[in-house]
């Protein structure tokens, strides 16, 4: 390597090093800094609706013996379920919140952001099953989220917080976690 060569990539080098210098003193402004937001984000398994039925020894005897069910369930998906969110008596949000997948049987996923205004705030956030009840009593609707949650509180929003509402699976409820 020649001397001229290496005499280019110093300055490249130093070039580069005077232009970071100047560019990390460069003021920058993050886009929404200084809003507070409320945050709705939560995952949870819906009350599973099907149509079972006992299967007959016709349906049993056609089928090979490890696949053989006496009871046979169809059309399954989750209960659909309504999410309302206001915050001091003014509704910001009223929607459907159905399970995940093409037929509906996944689980629920909720994701919702709304800019509040800092100060003492009203939240309230109703999550609740519409339509029709699933199985009766078993593991299924056990394990899933419970047909009527809400979370009505007050709390103070400071200037650029974050408060977000999440579902607690093991207390099955809302809880509002925050500064």
């Amino acid at each position: 390597m020649s001397a001229a060569h290496r005499l280019a990539g110093l300055a490249v080098a130093a070039a580069a090093l005077a232009g970071t210098t100047v560019l990390s003193q460069w003021p920058w402004q993050v886009e929404g800094a200084g809003r507070s937001l409320l945050r709705i984000s939560w995952r949870a398994r819906g009350e599973r609706i099907e149509n079972c039925r006992r299967a007959t020894a016709e349906e049993l005897a056609a089928l090979p013996a490890h696949m053989r069910q006496e009871t046979i369930c169809e059309d399954a998906r989750v209960a659909p379920y309504r999410l309302r969110v206001a915050v001091d008596g003014r509704s910001l949000a009223d929607s459907a919140a159905p399970g995940s997948g093409i037929p509906g049987d996944r689980p629920i996923y909720v994701y919702r952001e709304f800019e509040v205004t800092p100060g003492a705030r009203r939240v309230e956030v109703r999550f609740e099953r519409t339509g029709e009840a699933g199985e009766e009593e078993g593991t299924a609707r056990r394990r899933a989220v419970p047909p009527r949650l809400v979370l009505d509180t007050v709390v103070t929003v400071g200037e650029g917080s974050i408060l977000l509402v999440t579902y607690s699976p093991e207390h099955r409820n809302l809880v509002l976690l925050g500064p």
